[in-house]
């Protein structure tokens, strides 16, 4: 599991497209480490899955189509499509509130920060 909570370099107009940035920003970072684990035991272990909150940006990336309204967009979309159409990773759609990750980057109180404990099988005694 990877995280991270970083600051976008561009100003969306849309939650959408500020989702397909933040994912095709760690892309690479994902095939890295694919090819990085695939040398180290010398076997592809399997495909790398990304889960992502945002049903609108899982849509856009497996299925296509939308509307973009610039360029870098654009091609920020074809290279999410192009990445999920040729088998290198998987992309699906996650409810927010299971999202373990939104617990290392979120404050949580109360019963949302027991079930995020209990999700990461960590027992307060």
């Amino acid at each position: 599991m990877y995280s991270a909570s970083t600051k976008q370099k561009s100003v969306m107009k849309s939650p959408t497209e500020s989702e397909l940035v933040a994912l095709t920003e760690f892309l690479g970072l994902v095939e890295l480490f694919d090819e990085f684990v695939t040398f180290m035991v010398n076997e592809k272990l399997g495909t790398p899955t990304i889960y992502q909150d945002s049903l609108s940006a899982v849509t856009l990336v497996t299925q296509g189509g939308g509307r973009t309204r610039t360029r870098h967009l654009c091609t920020r979309l074809h290279l999410a499509k192009e990445a999920v159409d040729a088998g290198r990773l998987i992309i699906k759609h996650y409810k927010a509130d299971i999202m373990i990750a939104d617990g290392l980057t979120k404050a949580l109180e109360g019963a949302e920060f027991k079930t995020f404990i209990k999700s990461l099988h960590i027992f307060m005694i």
